[in-house]
């Protein structure tokens, strides 16, 4: 169940977005696919010069795969030593290495072992590039190595993205730079993908598969599928909000025409007592009182309730994952000829905590908001796979 909401949120579509280092300087490479009955299509491929050129043609809700290729990124192969840690493989490769100062990616085929690796200071400034162009990637691929998923489809030589593979029984066996530019194409599963995409096709087919990352990234790679998920869940939160609210609406308006024309029929009898009279009175009474409830609900579901989503969702850290969000949460059940009764002022937020401190610090920094005049935590307690289970209530001011 968990797999099929996750699928949900992340969709069917996906964007790989590999940057690359030519003559002229970096080429940004961007490959679209769309998943639909268990097949992949291909939707689109596109070469853009600049990376500001990018966010106008890619949308926030489609996950992107971002491969670093450039000449920053140091690639080195080894032949099979009996090592399995990536670690051990590093050592191997690079044994005077500051790991502190890298970041590093590895792959084991049956013949050979293959190890990428950047400069923190390099992958962190690609990523605060896209922060700032508001672009979020959802996983991060360091140099060609995960041209292998692919493996099972190549025999012989492949020239991809500025390197040449030599595939050897479903399995990647050398790489090595290549300067040739060009522009071929090869047909994976009856898809026809350009030289330039392949590498993007087959990160995006790593995740699909399920294929962990091994090496150093693995922290840095949950940070930013967590992040691409908690702004999902967020604006499909709102989304599904608003179309209740207005679901809400409808069927309580239809309701409202339905007994308004019992109340002219009743009207319009001359059979009818004076204690018919009264109760059909009393009856138009409750529902217009329950249509101008729901009206002001809509409306402060559409003005502050937005507002107040928007504050706390920029304060949130990426250790928290929000289930539920009620402003103005109801203060009983609604059941038929009883009042519906509102906690005024009040917010209703639940969810999960991976990190106390985390959760500490956001509840402090709610807590300073002018806005709220106080924090109640109604439950704290310790959920099973989960982290930390928290229920709290925003106190908000009057005229927040």
């Amino acid at each position: 169940m968990v797999q099929n909401i996750l699928h949900k949120v992340k969709g069917n579509r996906y964007y790989s977005l590999e940057i690359t280092t030519s003559s002229e300087g970096e080429r940004f490479h961007l490959l679209e696919l769309q998943k639909s009955k268990g097949e992949l299509h291909l939707v689109r491929e596109q070469m853009f010069k600049n990376l500001d050129e990018v966010p106008s043609q890619t949308k926030k809700h489609i996950p992107i795969f971002l491969i670093l290729n450039t000449n920053k990124v140091l690639l080195k192969s080894i032949k099979k030593s009996g090592q399995e840690s990536a670690p051990d493989l590093l050592a191997l490769a690079f044994p005077n290495l500051d790991r502190e100062q890298f970041y590093y990616q590895t792959i084991s085929c049956k013949s050979s072992d293959f190890i990428a690796l950047t400069k923190k200071s390099v992958l962190e400034n690609w990523l605060k590039k896209f922060t700032d162009l508001k672009l979020q990637p959802y996983a991060i691929s360091l140099g060609p190595l995960a041209i292998e998923q692919i493996a099972e489809w190549i025999d012989g030589e492949l020239i991809f993205s500025g390197f040449l593979g030599t595939f050897d029984q479903k399995s990647l066996s050398e790489l090595k730079s290549s300067n040739s530019n060009e522009a071929g194409s090869q047909t994976i599963n009856g898809i026809e993908i350009s030289s330039f995409g392949l590498l993007g096709f087959a990160s995006i087919l790593s995740d699909i598969k399920g294929v962990d990352t091994t090496g150093n990234t693995e922290g840095l790679a949950k940070e930013l599928s967590n992040t691409f998920f908690n702004q999902r869940f967020f604006t499909l939160g709102i989304q599904y909000g608003l179309f209740l609210c207005f679901a809400l609406l409808l069927l309580n308006f239809l309701g409202w025409s339905f007994y308004t024309d019992k109340v002219n029929t009743f009207q319009d009898s001359q059979a009818l007592n004076q204690e018919q009279l009264s109760k059909v009175k009393q009856l138009e009474k409750l529902v217009v009182s329950k249509q101008e409830k729901l009206e002001t609900l809509q409306r402060m579901g559409n003005t502050r309730s937005s507002w107040y989503f928007d504050q706390v969702a920029q304060r949130i850290p990426s250790s928290i994952l929000l289930d539920r969000f009620e402003y103005h949460p109801l203060l009983n059940q609604v059941r038929p000829n009883k009042p519906i009764l509102l906690q005024k002022n009040k917010i209703l937020i639940e969810g999960t905590a991976r990190n106390e401190q985390d959760f500490s610090l956001w509840t402090r920094a709610l807590e300073d908001r002018p806005w709220v005049k106080g924090i109640f935590i109604d439950d704290y307690g310790k959920a099973p796979k989960s982290g930390i289970r928290f229920s709290i209530t925003l106190e908000i001011e009057a005229n927040g």
